[in-house]
């Protein structure tokens, strides 16, 4: 028997049956299809944006046509969905970026994850510290105790600038809590630490100082006017006395031989 007899041979019933599962299975396929990816074999996961330093445009549909949603700054990190559409001649991949969920070409996504720069945080700036002060009042140059006003830097520059006014400084001391806080010049820091925890290390703000002081400071005291020396008289030459021309005949005498030949003047 050929095909076409069995195929004559078969019944009605058989022939709606075929169709009726042929029906089912193209519906089968369209509902398959409508549930799968566009494309089984699109890449997912964290993607880096490749756009030659340019931003990365990210449309709601696969297209030059769509929405555009946002512009992905250059190697920023997007997430693939594994969906893929080719529009325009460009395939286009649908992403997911800055809680945002659209479309990009996939030119211009790398497969990665993007190194993060650690933001720096800014390290606070010292306040400069003041290296000059004034001193208001009179500093005893000859030694003792003297009560000024102080303004300007810490304490050890303090002790420079009374070293200046002819004060060499033993110790300065302030009022705090109804006593005296004692800085002592060039002892150790454990020696100053009442002074280091109360007043502190930095610039003092203006206040009254009581200088315990030596004399003997560095600087120099102001020159005495001398009284000028008159400038020296030129001594006036002493003029030698010419001697006398010589007299008589003898062999030294250049006075004039005029006299008699004698036996006297025979030389």
């Amino acid at each position: 028997m050929n095909h076409e007899g069995a195929h004559a041979q078969a019944g009605p019933h058989t022939r709606s049956w075929r169709t009726r599962t042929w029906a089912a299975l193209a519906a089968l396929a369209v509902l398959l299809v409508a549930l799968l990816p566009a494309s089984a074999d699109a890449a997912t996961g964290p993607h880096i944006v490749r756009a030659d330093g340019d931003c990365l445009r990210m449309r709601t549909t696969p297209g030059l046509t769509g929405a555009l949603i946002s512009c992905l700054p250059d190697r920023s990190q997007v997430f693939a969905l594994g969906e893929t559409q080719d529009a325009d001649g460009i395939r286009w991949e649908r992403i997911s970026a800055g809680g945002q969920t659209g479309w990009a070409a996939g030119i211009y996504l790398v497969a990665g994850t993007a190194v993060s720069t650690p933001a720096t945080t800014p390290v606070p700036t010292a306040p400069p510290v003041a290296t000059t002060g004034t001193i208001n009042g009179t500093v005893s140059s000859s030694g003792g105790v003297s009560l000024v006003v102080w303004t300007g830097g810490p304490v050890d520059v303090l002790v420079s600038v009374a070293q200046g006014r002819w004060c060499s400084v033993r110790s300065v001391w302030v009022s705090r809590g109804g006593g005296l806080i004692g800085y002592i010049a060039g002892a150790p820091s454990f020696v100053n630490e009442a002074w280091n925890a109360q007043i502190g290390t930095g610039p003092l703000p203006e206040l009254p100082v009581i200088l315990l002081c030596s004399a003997g400071g560095s600087a120099t005291p102001p020159a005495t006017p001398s009284t000028p020396t008159p400038a020296p008289v030129p001594a006036t030459p002493v003029a030698t006395p010419t001697p006398p021309p010589p007299t008589g005949t003898g062999p030294g005498s250049t006075f004039p031989r005029n006299v008699p030949p004698g036996p006297a003047g025979n030389e």
